[in-house]
C-alpha cells in the first residue's frame, strides 16, 4: 500500500523541461529558483524556454492563433491560413482580436465583407444585416422588391391598371388585359375585345386602327387624307381627291365617285359644273337663265328672287320697303340681290324718317348673332349712340339675335328670333 501512495506522489510532481522535480516549488525564496527547471505559469514550459512564463496560454507549445501575438514562441505573429475559404478574408471566429474586414462566414467563398447582398436570407457581406434594407416601408426586401422607391409596388401587391408591375411579377396590367393581346386599356390598347388590336399590331388596309395610333390605315394614308386606298381613296398621291371632296374642275375625279362629275350635266340643263351650274341637280339653275320668283337662283349670280316685284317691294327716300315676309337671313340676301343691304339706322334722324315709312315690323341690319350681347351692323360697325330700343328690349335671350323695328311702339327696337318671318327694309 506504501508503494501505491508513493507512486501517485511520484506522477502529481511538477516538473521543468526534463521532467524532474521542481526543487523550489512552494518557496519564496527566488534566489534558489532555477529558470530552466522551474515554470512560473504552470504552462508545461520552465521559465528559461517560455516567451512568455507568466501568461500560460502562451508557450512553444500552444496553438498560433489570428490575434496579433505570438502564441507558440516561435518569434512570428499569427503565421498560418486564417482564410479558409479562399475568398481573400481571414476568418472572423479566428481573427476577432484583429482589425480589419473579416469573414463572417470562412466557410463560403460567397459571403465576405464586399460581396452583393443577395435575396437569401444571409449576411452576404458581412455588415451583420440580411438582405438590407426595406427602402419604401411596403413589407418587401429591395432584394425582392422590383421598385423599393414606391409603397404600391410589391410581391403581392394588387395590380392596378398604370401601365406598371405592381406585383412584381414580370407582367403589367395584366388582370386588365381582357382580350389576352399583351395590353391593357390604360397600357394603350384601344379595343380591348380584340386580341388583334393593339400598339403593337401591324396597320392593315381595312378601315381599322390596328395598332391604337389614333387613325385607320395611317401606314396607308400616304397623302394624308385621312383615307386610305382600302376604303375608297381613288388617288393615294394627291390628298385633295378622296371620297367626299368637292368636285372642282380640273378634269379629275376629285370625289371617287367614280365620275368626273364636272364633265356632267346630271339635271339636264345643258351646263356643267364647269359651266358655271350652280346646282347640278336643279333644272331652272344655269347661268342665264331668266330669274323667277320662285326662291332659286335661277341665274346662278349668287341671289334669289333679286327681283323687287317678288318680294312686293316699294321705293320710298331712298329705302326699299318690302311687306312680303322672310326670315332674317333671307331679307339680307335679297337685298343684297336687289343691289341694296338691310338697313342700317346711322341716327335718330334717319330712324325718324323711318317711323314714317313703315307700317309693319320690318328687319333692320343689326344683330348679336356672332357674340352675344355685341350688337353689330351688317357693315360690321358697332351699335352706336342711338339706340331706341322698347321697354324690356332687348330681353337677353342668347337665341334671340335680330332686330327689328316694331312699328307698334313707335319705330322703337325690339329683339326677335332670326328665323322668324317679318317684312324688311332695304337701303338702296
Amino acid at each position: 500500500m506504501l508503494s501505491i501512495l508513493l507512486f501517485l506522489l511520484a506522477c502529481n510532481s511538477e516538473t521543468g523541461v526534463e521532467g524532474e522535480k521542481d526543487p523550489s516549488e512552494g518557496t519564496t525564496d527566488t534566489g534558489t529558483i532555477d529558470p530552466t527547471r522551474y515554470d512560473s505559469d504552470h504552462d508545461g514550459t520552465a521559465d528559461a524556454y517560455d516567451c512568455e512564463p507568466l501568461n500560460f496560454k502562451i508557450h512553444p507549445n500552444a496553438t498560433e492563433k489570428c490575434d496579433g501575438i505570438d502564441n507558440n514562441c516561435d518569434g512570428d505573429t499569427d503565421e498560418g491560413d486564417w482564410d479558409g475559404d479562399g475568398d481573400g478574408y481571414d476568418d472572423l471566429t479566428a481573427c476577432y482580436l484583429v482589425g480589419g474586414d473579416l469573414d463572417c462566414n470562412d466557410a463560403n467563398p460567397d459571403v465576405h465583407p464586399g460581396a452583393d447582398d443577395i435575396c437569401d436570407g444571409i449576411d452576404n457581406d458581412c455588415d451583420a444585416g440580411t438582405d438590407e434594407a426595406d427602402l419604401d416601408v411596403d413589407g418587401s426586401p429591395s432584394c425582392e422588391d422590383c421598385d423599393d422607391g414606391d409603397p404600391f409596388t410589391f410581391p403581392g401587391a394588387a395590380e392596378a391598371c398604370d401601365n406598371l408591375d405592381n406585383d412584381c411579377d414580370g407582367d403589367i396590367d395584366e388582370v386588365w388585359d381582357f382580350d389576352g393581346d399583351g395590353y391593357s386599356e390604360c397600357g394603350g390598347d384601344c379595343d380591348e375585345d380584340n386580341p388583334d388590336i393593339n400598339p403593337s399590331m401591324g396597320d392593315i388596309c381595312d378601315g381599322i386602327d390596328n395598332d391604337c395610333s389614333g387613325r385607320a390605315d395611317d401606314s396607308w394614308d400616304t397623302d394624308g387624307d385621312g383615307i386610305a386606298f382600302c376604303v375608297g381613296d381613288c388617288e393615294e398621291g394627291d390628298p385633295a381627291i378622296f371620297p367626299g371632296a368637292p368636285e372642282i374642275c380640273n378634269g379629275l375625279d376629285d370625289d371617287c365617285d367614280p365620275v368626273t362629275d364636272e364633265d356632267v350635266d346630271a339635271d339636264g340643263d345643258g351646263a356643267t359644273i364647269c359651266d358655271g351650274d350652280c346646282n347640278d341637280d336643279e333644272e331652272d339653275s344655269f347661268p342665264a337663265n331668266v330669274e323667277s320668283c320662285d326662291k332659286k337662283d335661277n341665274d346662278c349670280n349668287g341671289y334669289f328672287d333679286e327681283d323687287p316685284t317678288c318680294w312686293s317691294c316699294t321705293d320710298n327716300s331712298g329705302y326699299r320697303i318690302c311687306t312680303s315676309t322672310a326670315t332674317w337671313d333671307d331679307a339680307s340676301q335679297a337685298c343684297e340681290g336687289m343691289g341694296g343691304y338691310l338697313v342700317i339706322i346711322d341716327d335718330q334722324t334717319e330712324g325718324d324718317t323711318l317711323k314714317t315709312l313703315v307700317t309693319t315690323e320690318s328687319w333692320i341690319g343689326l344683330s348679336d348673332v356672332l357674340v352675344e350681347g355685341d350688337w353689330e351692323w351688317l357693315n360690321g360697325d358697332p351699335l352706336g349712340a342711338y339706340d331706341p330700343w322698347a321697354p324690356n328690349e332687348p330681353d337677353g335671350d342668347d337665341a334671340v339675335n335680330c332686330v327689328m323695328v316694331n312699328s307698334a311702339r313707335l319705330g322703337m327696337w325690339g329683339d326677335e328670333r332670326c328665323s322668324s318671318r317679318s317684312s324688311f327694309i332695304c337701303e338702296m
